[in-house]
């Protein structure tokens, strides 16, 4: 009984020494140069032009937007600001307008506020620092109701 490797190495020889017939080398190349001419595109190559058209039009568009950011003065953008406008716009009303206007004896108390206070406010709270406090400002009414706060550094 031969062995397998025996009967693959038979096999080797034998194939090594066949060939294709020449007819079925050309009948592949011709079948190849057919699929290649279909694929190829209809338009001559414009397939490419039309391709780089998105890039050449992004970078125009972000050329002409940085021109005419170019050309707004900085102070346009970024107003310097006012310290005593900052100031007095720092706080955020927690009752209205009016109510604020006719309290003229209120009075500005330092506190620290818990930050689950913040979230009761309606303003975002991370809950990994949720147990943190923060300092801030009340303007408190003589009566202890609060008109507005704010947040120091």
């Amino acid at each position: 009984m031969k062995s397998l490797d025996d009967s693959l190495r038979e096999l080797s020889h034998a194939l090594a020494s066949a060939a294709p017939p020449d007819r079925v080398d050309r009948g592949v190349a011709q079948a190849i140069g057919r699929a290649a001419r279909r694929r190829a595109p209809a338009d001559g190559g414009r397939m490419f032009d039309r391709w780089l058209l998105w890039p050449v039009a992004l970078a125009a568009s972000i050329l002409a937007i940085s021109a005419i950011v170019r050309q707004v003065p900085p102070s346009a953008l970024a107003p310097t600001p006012d310290p005593d406008a900052a100031q007095s716009r720092a706080f955020l009303p927690l009752a209205s307008d009016e109510e604020i206007g006719r309290s003229a004896d209120a009075v500005v108390v330092a506190t620290r506020l818990p930050r689950v206070a913040l979230a009761q406010m309606g303003l975002p709270v991370d809950p990994a620092r949720a147990d943190q406090s923060v300092e801030a400002e009340l303007l408190v009414r003589p009566d202890g109701a609060v008109l507005a706060f704010r947040f120091v550094n």
